[in-house]
């Protein structure tokens, strides 16, 4: 779970790079620098670890599988989350872009064809609600949907990342190379996303910073512990732990903008700790 922390602390930033790499940068231009950032950074690294041998892949079948993940994991989710950030409610995207450890236990339940128990409807419930209280500071009113319509393609690229999370665990080379090919798909993919809709800029000063942070450390790092946190957890487990992601989001928005801190956040807190405790203790009852 070590790894799964440190995803956490990393994708925890993702709300104030967006806000600040967005500046002079359209969601097009931002994930494409983002994209080829990460790209970079994780060659580099899989050169450093000697495991570029792992980046030759000589079977059809497997090179469609890291295509589609790349696509869902590392492209089109952060296609529908930019595109939220840039030109929806900083709190409604929150909200609904953390939606997807609930749809990890859907997806994994089906793929080990597992029994839906009540724990799990529990783990998925507490964590919706945890998420919501953090992001409405209790206030519900907050919650409001003038724009469905973008919320919906979030709610899409929140569910390809889970997916994305779920497939992972089918993927039989480390987790480097594999998070090399991933972004190099999302490069490629971005760049005529790009080209067709946007224009090519280079960032000013004022962007580079958090393409650099969000490219190197919130995308591009963060995989590589993600897959090895899946290879050594249930990703039933880690789902609930990325449920904590937008109260590290808080603590972020907190230090950087100064943002008030609201006593709601220890009930999110306690919603999650006692939901787990449960879905733990019920899976062992279930495998003993």
């Amino acid at each position: 779970m070590f790894y799964g922390v440190l995803c956490i602390l990393m994708w925890g930033l993702i709300p104030v790079v967006s806000v600040l790499g967005m500046n002079d940068l359209d969601y097009y231009q931002f994930l494409f620098w983002s994209s080829l950032t990460s790209f970079v950074t994780l060659l580099f690294l899989t050169i450093q670890k000697r495991q570029t041998q792992h980046l030759k892949i000589n079977s059809f079948k497997q090179w469609m599988m890291l295509l589609l993940l790349g696509l869902l994991g590392t492209f089109f989710y952060y296609l529908c989350l930019y595109k939220g950030y840039q030109y929806g409610s900083k709190i409604e995207v929150l909200s609904v872009q953390y939606s997807w450890p609930a749809w990890v236990i859907v997806f994994a339940l089906f793929f080990s064809k597992q029994v839906f128990r009540w724990h799990h409807a529990l783990v998925i419930l507490a964590g919706i609600s945890s998420v919501l209280l953090v992001i409405s500071k209790g206030d519900f009113t907050q919650l409001s949907v003038p724009n469905i319509e973008l919320l919906l393609w979030v709610l899409l690229g929140a569910t390809a990342f889970a997916l994305f999370s779920v497939l992972s665990k089918q993927i039989d080379i480390p987790a480097l190379p594999a998070n090399t090919i991933f972004f190099a798909v999302a490069t490629l993919a971005s760049f005529i996303t790009l080209t067709i809709n946007s224009s090519m800029i280079i960032p000013n000063l004022e962007s580079a910073l958090p393409v650099l942070i969000n490219g190197v450390i919130v995308n591009g790092v963060s995989y590589y512990f993600w897959l090895k946190a899946l290879k050594q957890a249930r990703a039933e487990y880690l789902s609930l732990l990325s449920f904590m992601t937008p109260l590290v989001s808080m603590i972020y928005l907190i230090l950087i903008f100064s943002d008030p801190f609201y006593l709601i956040y220890l009930l999110a807190f306690g919603l999650i700790a006692v939901s787990g405790g449960i879905s733990v203790i019920q899976n062992r009852k279930v495998m003993s």
